[in-house]
């Protein structure tokens, strides 16, 4: 029985045909940038806004690189037996914080992009850079007038001159 399931192992044609592996320079250059990021997050000053997740690369053939991040705008205290619930007001107080923090995010992730995007030089010009942060949000809180994501992107040629950027709010 294993020798009939290794013999049809063998004549099946593997799943890696038209798999494109990556070079291992853009490998590279893609695990700089992912660690720039995260660095750009995680302040030593703790400074708003703060990572919650690592930062993770995405590779898609034609369209480029992806780095994805997710942040709090304003950290709070979750909810536990020692406080089971927020007041009315500290909700609506933790949600101007955080729609004050959009702007201040959308120059930083702008300025990471073009600061550290133009680096990625195992992508061709035409390929995009994009940075996705998601927001954190607790089930509670209140998320009027807040995005979940906020994508950044531009072309990875165009960020070592003045580059246009697309934003997008989700």
């Amino acid at each position: 029985m294993r020798a009939a399931l290794l013999a049809l192992l063998a004549c099946a044609p593997l799943g890696g045909q038209g798999l494109e592996l990556l070079e291992p320079g853009l490998m590279q250059q893609l695990d700089a940038m992912k660690r720039q990021v995260d660095q750009e997050f995680r302040s030593a000053d703790g400074s708003r806004p703060v990572a919650t997740s690592a930062t993770r690369s995405i590779y898609l053939p034609g369209y480029g690189a992806v780095f994805s991040i997710e942040v709090n705008l304003a950290p709070t205290g979750s909810l536990s037996p020692f406080r089971r619930s927020y007041a009315a007001e500290e909700i609506q107080a933790i949600n101007q914080r955080k729609r004050g923090g959009l702007e201040p995010l959308r120059r930083k992730m702008r300025q990471i992009l073009v600061e550290h995007g133009a680096a990625l030089t195992g992508l061709a010009p035409d390929l995009q850079v994009a940075l996705a942060v998601t927001l954190f949000h607790f089930p509670w809180e209140d998320r009027t007038q807040l995005p979940s994501q906020i994508v950044i992107a531009a072309r990875r040629g165009a960020l070592a001159q003045e580059p246009i950027l697309t934003t997008r709010h989700y």
